[in-house]
């Protein structure tokens, strides 16, 4: 149930736009969201929540921050090293979302993700069999260090 919760949110987010991202975190989607990120040996719910958190944050900078101050930074990290694979890659898809979606706003939202721990596993997953895992990682590195020399030596 919670990850069709999640899968709607997501679903619902990306086929209405702008007004659905700022109606489902007026809802207090996002700290529903971000425990589910954090709920144990549920791995179908956490790929939904962070699928849901990326679609919330994408071009839309107050459901950025809005994420980031609930707490979501360190359970999608947590989840690059301990997810299963489509966990990993929605994870890391979130965490480059979050890095550098909403302009002129990611220098601060790059370092938080940095000093979080997130650069030595995406740089893992570069390695990982899955090319969906490869190319999410390697497109969260791009956005942690686009712009921004502090995270490029992280």
């Amino acid at each position: 149930l919670r990850e069709l919760a999640a899968s709607g949110i997501g679903a619902l987010v990306v086929a209405a736009g702008g007004e659905a991202q700022a109606a489902a975190a007026k809802a207090r989607a996002i700290p529903a969201l971000v425990k589910l990120l954090q709920a144990e040996s549920e791995s179908a719910a956490q790929t939904a929540a962070a699928a849901a958190l990326r679609n919330l944050a994408a071009g839309h900078g107050r459901n950025q921050a809005a994420i980031a101050q609930a707490g979501a930074v360190a359970p999608l990290v947590r989840l690059l090293k301990d997810g299963a694979p489509e966990t990993q890659a929605e994870a890391a898809a979130a965490l480059g979302t979050l890095a550098g979606d909403a302009a002129g706003t990611n220098y601060e939202k790059q370092v938080v993700i940095a000093r979080a721990g997130a650069i030595q596993p995406l740089v893992g997953l570069l390695r990982d069999p899955s090319p969906q895992v490869r190319q999410e990682a390697a497109g969260a590195l791009r956005m942690l260090a686009t712009d921004n020399a502090d995270t490029q030596v992280e």
